[in-house]
């Protein structure tokens, strides 16, 4: 019996699997997966340019804001004491007679806004500007002069019709109107002067913007019973500045450094005309 060999020679079969069911699937570009890509494309490129402008937005925020914010520096300068300034000072007409007393005492106690007077102090005031210093008894005033130097003094053009037609007192005169000239016809009492008198002179002036700014020395003198002075820095008798003033006038009297600070401010209005606006007590 013949033996086989241990090792005999096999045909080696290799078997291929079929690889048509288990093959990766192409993928395949239809057209909403096209329109998909494109779509998120765009949004994201949107989005990107949306949150690049907020964060630069953000980041010079304060830098584009500060330059919208900024605001000239206007300085406050001193000017010369000219004819213009002197004359927009003498505007205000007031004096120590006594047809003055009340204004006085409103103008001069520790500060006053144009808009704190009441309707009959601006008609009083106006009319104390018209009469001046003049000791005049009688006046005839047009609606139209009386109508501008309103606008002229505090810029009130509606003041005007503020004055009854009737027969009426303001301070220290009295207002009829007289229909036939369209003017009234104004009476002034107590012009003449007493021994009390006040001293008050420009100490300099200066600008800001449209505001003129005087700066002023102020005084009131009360006669006593031995016939000297007491001085008084407001209209009130309750700043005492001197007493028992050896003086006959205002003219005896050479130490205004005694005398107290007051500021005037006016403001612009149309025509470059400066209007009263407010007076203030300062620290001298």
């Amino acid at each position: 019996m013949a033996l086989e060999p241990l090792l005999k020679d096999e045909e080696e079969k290799i078997v291929f699997r079929n690889s048509k069911n288990n093959s990766p699937k192409k993928f395949k570009f239809n057209k909403s997966v096209i329109m998909t890509i494109i779509f998120t494309v765009v949004v994201l490129y949107i989005f990107g340019g949306t949150a690049n402008r907020f964060y630069l937005g953000f980041k010079y925020y304060n830098i584009n804001n500060e330059d919208d914010t900024k605001v000239e520096v206007i300085e406050e300068k001193n000017i010369a004491i000219d004819n213009k300034v002197t004359e927009i000072y003498n505007k205000i007409q007031l004096d120590s007679r006594p047809n003055s007393i009340s204004l006085l005492k409103r103008f001069y106690s520790k500060s006053l806004l144009a808009t704190e007077l009441t309707i009959n102090e601006k008609i009083e005031l106006v009319l104390k500007s018209i009469f001046k210093n003049d000791c005049v008894t009688n006046m005839l005033i047009t609606k139209k002069e009386f109508n501008d130097l309103a606008i002229s003094l505090i810029n009130d053009s509606n003041l005007i019709n503020e004055i009854t037609t009737s027969e009426a007192n303001y301070g220290s005169f009295i207002v009829r109107y007289d229909s036939v000239n369209e003017a009234f016809v104004v009476t002034q009492n107590n012009c003449e002067y007493d021994q009390n008198f006040v001293i008050k002179e420009i100490e300099k002036a200066s600008s800001k913007g449209d505001e003129i700014y005087i700066y002023e020395k102020y005084g009131y003198f009360v006669q006593n019973l031995d016939n000297t002075y007491n001085l008084y820095g407001d209209f009130m008798n309750s700043q005492l500045l001197a007493s028992n003033l050896n003086i006959a006038s205002s003219t005896d009297f050479t130490d205004k450094n005694l005398l107290k600070k007051y500021k005037w401010t006016f403001k612009k209005g149309s025509n470059d005309n400066y209007y009263f606006y407010s007076i203030a007590q300062i620290d001298s």
